[in-house]
């Protein structure tokens, strides 16, 4: 495999339609607190991420996910994040992901069940004008960015 294969190989931004491929657990931050992090493959096998923060403030984000990959109210009730072979209940399970670039990386950050449809994407605000523009008494709703 050379490097030339793995171009496009991970999800665009946009929303798709994907299975949880993988669950691994690993420690992140500063204070090296656990996460899962879900693989998500599309049909056209490209791939994603989510990360979830296993800390109890944090356990709400990983609940919205569960349940809309599936998992019944008794699934989730015998779900511990503590116990690895709990995060396999999510492997091969369907969701629908929104794939976004807020800063310097793609994220995952929304989902919804497959049978359901994510809200329309927030419009991007555009950045503030100059500040000599502001000053030049030019209203900045007249410039054209």
């Amino acid at each position: 495999m050379s490097l030339a294969d793995h171009i496009g190989e991970w999800l665009p931004i946009g929303d798709h339609k994907c299975v949880v491929t993988g669950v691994e657990v690993a420690k992140a931050g500063k204070n090296d607190n656990p996460i899962l992090r879900v693989e998500l493959t599309n049909d056209l096998q490209k791939k994603g991420k989510a990360d979830f923060w296993l800390t109890e403030k944090a356990l709400v984000r990983l609940a919205d996910f569960a349940q809309a990959c599936g998992l019944t109210k008794e699934e989730m009730a015998n779900y511990d994040e503590n116990n690895p072979e709990s995060h396999q209940m999510l492997l091969n399970r369907q969701v629908i992901v929104r794939v976004e670039k807020p800063g310097k990386y793609t994220e995952t950050t929304e989902w919804c069940a497959i049978d359901e449809e994510l809200p329309p994407r927030r419009p991007v605000q555009p950045p503030p004008p100059p500040e000599e523009a502001t000053m030049s008494g030019i209203n900045p709703k007249e410039i054209p960015f």
